[in-house]
C-alpha cells in the first residue's frame, strides 16, 4: 500500500514539473485579450531589446478648438437658419400660452355638531355616544365612520378625537352635560 502512494506521488510531482517546466518555456501561449496576439516571452535581454519609439515621426496637430473650450462659458441658444423659420413659427414664439384654469373645487361640507354625551364600556371595548343638533344619537368605536361625516379616533375620558372625512382635520371635543 505504501509502494503503491509513493509511486502515485512521484507521477503526479513530475507531471507538475513537466506542466511548469512547458509553461516557463512559453508552450501553447495564448493570447491575453480574446481577438489580440499572444503575448511573446522574451528569453534573454540580448535576444529580444526593447523596441525604440521614433518621436520625431509624431506631427504635431493643426489648431484647432479642441480643448480650447471653456465649459464655465455660457453661450445664446443657437438659433435656427432664416430658410427653415415659418411665419407662424414666429408667431407661435411670441404668444403668450393661454391661462391655465382649474375647475373650482367644491365647498367643503357644513361642520357637522356634535356633542360628546359620554361613553360605554365592557370587558375592554369602549363605545362613545354624541348628539347631533338634530336630536340623534350616534355611537362609535375608535375607527369607526360616523354620519359618513367623521371618524372616531381616540376615546378618552373627558374627551374624544374625531378626524372630518372631507379635511382630514382632527379635533378634539370634551364631554359636556345635559
Amino acid at each position: 500500500m505504501k509502494n503503491r502512494q509513493a509511486i502515485a506521488l512521484g507521477v503526479l510531482s513530475l507531471a507538475l514539473v513537466a506542466a511548469v517546466v512547458y509553461q516557463w518555456r512559453g508552450g501553447n501561449a495564448r493570447p491575453a485579450v480574446p481577438g489580440s496576439a499572444p503575448l511573446a516571452r522574451p528569453r534573454s535581454p540580448a535576444a529580444s531589446p526593447i523596441p525604440r519609439i521614433a518621436l520625431d515621426r509624431l506631427v504635431p496637430r493643426a489648431e484647432g478648438r479642441a480643448g480650447k473650450r471653456n465649459v464655465f462659458d455660457f453661450a445664446p441658444a443657437p438659433t435656427l437658419p432664416s430658410a427653415t423659420r415659418t411665419p407662424n413659427a414666429e408667431a407661435l414664439a411670441q404668444a403668450a400660452p393661454p391661462p391655465i384654469t382649474t375647475p373650482p373645487t367644491p365647498p367643503p361640507p357644513a361642520p357637522l355638531s356634535v356633542k360628546y354625551i359620554g361613553s360605554v364600556e365592557k370587558k375592554g371595548l369602549k363605545v362613545a355616544v354624541f348628539l347631533t343638533d338634530r336630536r340623534e344619537v350616534l355611537t362609535g368605536q375608535e375607527g369607526d365612520l360616523l354620519a359618513n361625516r367623521m371618524k372616531v379616533v381616540k376615546i378618552g375620558f373627558e374627551s374624544v378625537d374625531v378626524q372630518d372625512v372631507g379635511s382630514e382635520r382632527t379635533r378634539r371635543i370634551p364631554l359636556r352635560g345635559n
